[in-house]
């Protein structure tokens, strides 16, 4: 069995439909009362990053054991404009605790990273700070993906469609998408090819997605420019950051402020 499997084994064990469960996450939204617009972050006139909290990973194993606030405020304040909070727990050290204590601490949109397969997790998203949902297209049949993309909208929520290929991203748009983030990590295999944004972001965008963003890879500001030249509107930055000595630093490099 490969890694997604197991990832997508362990996600469908955790998923909790009950009824109860359900009201709780209901008061929790109640009780919610900032909401930050993805897509006004993405029409900002600048280089876009989306900073990652990820404390491990299975490509990398573990990276940094850090807070989740401390990362977040150090992203907002070198100049991200989304902050990428990794919410699953069993594969890369996240929780949903870690969006909601991320959501009190910044004045951001919030995306929340992780393997969604159902509804309840959408909801989750809502009801523990997020503003953005990302839903990885090869996991998901054709009419769950449209349910999935119609029920974010239906809560206020923005997203993500993450592909690997032209043919998942035909199948997104179809499905409703029109912010379309490409992965350059193979998730079968875990290997990283950033040249996979370079040749599909152009004929993505020709397709009629709205915002390409560009994830996995992105190590320095040379990559940035010459995907901006292609078309790509902003860049999904873990990894690099999170291994970096100083984040705040690197990413104002990578901002093209240092």
């Amino acid at each position: 069995m490969g890694v997604l499997e197991r990832i997508l084994e362990q996600k469908r064990k955790e998923i909790n439909t009950s009824s109860e469960y359900i009201k709780e996450l209901e008061n929790l939204i109640k009780e919610r009362k900032n909401y930050y617009s993805f897509e006004k972050a993405l029409t900002s006139c600048r280089t876009r990053i989306i900073a990652e909290v990820k404390r491990a990973s299975p490509s990398e194993g573990k990276i940094k054991d850090i807070s989740a606030v401390d990362q977040a405020k150090v992203y907002e304040k070198a100049g991200a404009i989304t902050i990428s909070v990794l919410t699953d727990r069993s594969f890369f050290n996240g929780s949903l605790e870690d969006l909601l204590e991320v959501r009190r601490a910044v004045s951001l949109p919030l995306l929340r990273k992780d393997f969604i397969l159902h509804p309840v997790q959408v909801l989750e998203a809502k009801a523990y700070g997020g503003d953005i949902v990302l839903f990885i297209v090869r996991i998901l049949e054709d009419s769950l993906l449209r349910d999935l993309l119609d029920y974010s909208k239906e809560l206020g929520l923005s997203h993500i469609a993450e592909v690997f290929s032209l043919e998942e991203a035909e199948m997104a748009l179809k499905a409703g998408a029109y912010i379309i983030g490409i992965n350059n990590r193979d998730l079968d295999t875990l290997k990283v090819d950033v040249s996979l944004s370079e040749r599909l972001a152009p004929k993505i965008k020709e397709m009629g997605a709205r915002f390409v963003i560009a994830e996995s890879g992105i190590e320095n500001r040379e990559q940035i420019l010459k995907l901006e030249n292609l078309g790509v509107d902003a860049f999904l930055v873990g990894t690099s950051l999170m291994k970096s000595q100083d984040p705040f630093k690197k990413l104002k490099e990578l901002l093209g402020y240092v």
